[in-house]
């Protein structure tokens, strides 16, 4: 993928400190096509954006300091093609901040890198590294989300619909990745809670504070993979853990690539403690395949979302679709298809579109269908 390069070659101006050289990117994608909703509700036709890959826009810059070292930035920006607002993610369609999806600054070095901001969790990379669909579709089953927590406790996250458990990004947090040594490597997260002490609910400083760690093994057509995400639970506008409880996420899993095709196989859990002080339980598994040919790469994954404590057995399976065809290195035209099939008592829903919240009826089986382009620069 081609870049701008904006600067180049800076010669330090401090005295004492050797020439140095630095660079700015400026980078992004621009995704958009029709989506098709199909639910117990009815039916919806729209224009979506970021159904292959977020719609972004950044800016990233190296200043190399000599002997290794490196300062490292990256700001990166989310929007809305069909819209034109600034979005954090591919589903939200409410104006954020200007770069609410990346945000940091720090270095690198033989040592590794350590950074500091607003950048993904070391489980969510986990995950949607192994998934055949990335992070962003509507058939990976990251893009599957949960209405109406906690009475539907399906993969059940800290907000009403979202990504499989854990983080997919972490604010106010110090990140570090090691160097890979013999094909492992491994990253760790911290989150400051930045809880507000003397109040009625907020106790200790901790509350809201997260940590996340992962280690991966990468050595010719094998990859294998393991995470977890731990949030201690503060206070919110919308609580559905109990305060101060812990919600754990871990996630294992790999990839064999046999060059013709890969497969993939992950495992989902995730316990926490509710409002009502009922604990709970999900499991999720999930297999994938990606088969490449010529100028097209063809996708699919099955998974089955598992509710291990409810007495109502609040399951749920579904497959996702999906079909690219590069018109070159930059631009490529996709098509998905996504269902989910749910038990008697569960309400899974497909992230974005008429899915989610009342829309998705005890049983029903709700089904997605989407197909655009996306351009890189």
């Amino acid at each position: 993928m081609k870049k701008i390069l904006i600067a180049a070659a800076v010669v330090g101006a401090f005295s004492g400190v050797a020439q140095a050289q630095s660079t700015v990117t400026l980078y992004g994608v621009a995704d958009v096509g029709v989506r098709i909703d199909r639910t117990s509700s009815g039916t919806m036709n729209s224009l979506t954006s970021g159904e292959l890959a977020g719609s972004r826009w950044g800016m990233r810059g190296t200043e190399d300091l000599g002997g290794g070292l490196k300062a490292n930035f990256m700001l990166e920006a989310g929007f809305a093609v069909d819209t034109g607002n600034s979005v954090a993610n591919a589903a939200d369609k409410a104006p954020l901040q200007l770069f609410g999806r990346t945000a940091y600054a720090g270095l690198s070095g033989n040592f590794g890198n350590i950074r500091m901001g607003n950048d993904y969790s070391p489980h969510f990379t986990t995950w949607s590294g192994i998934d055949p669909f990335g992070a962003a579709s509507l058939a990976t089953v990251g893009g599957k989300g949960v209405s109406a927590l906690p009475t539907s406790v399906i993969l059940a996250t800290n907000a009403t619909t979202g990504y499989v458990g854990g983080s997919t990004r972490m604010t106010n947090t110090i990140f570090y990745d090691t160097p890979t040594i013999n094909g492992l490597s491994g990253r760790a997260a911290y989150k400051f809670g930045e809880a507000v002490l003397g109040t009625a609910v907020n106790t200790a400083a901790s509350q809201g504070s997260a940590y996340s760690l992962s280690g991966t093994y990468a050595n010719g057509p094998v990859k294998l993979s393991i995470a977890n995400y731990v949030l201690t639970q503060a206070i919110a506008t919308t609580q559905v853990y109990a305060i101060n409880s812990k919600k754990t996420d871990v996630v294992f899993g790999g990839t064999y690539d046999f060059g013709v095709a890969k497969v993939a196989a992950q495992v989902f859990s995730e316990k926490g403690t509710l409002v009502s002080l009922a604990s709970y339980s999900t499991r999720t598994t999930e297999i994938g395949l990606t088969v490449p040919v010529g100028a097209w790469t063809f996708k699919g994954q099955y998974s089955r979302y598992n509710d291990r404590v409810s007495a109502a057995n609040l399951d749920a399976t579904s497959v996702g679709l999906g079909a690219d065809y590069a018109l070159s290195k930059r631009s490529t035209l996709y098509a998905r298809y996504s269902k989910v099939s749910n038990t008697t008592g569960a309400t899974m829903s497909i992230s974005g579109g008429l899915q989610g919240g009342a829309n998705i009826v005890a049983g029903s089986s709700p089904s997605a269908i989407s197909a655009g382009i996306n351009v890189k620069f």
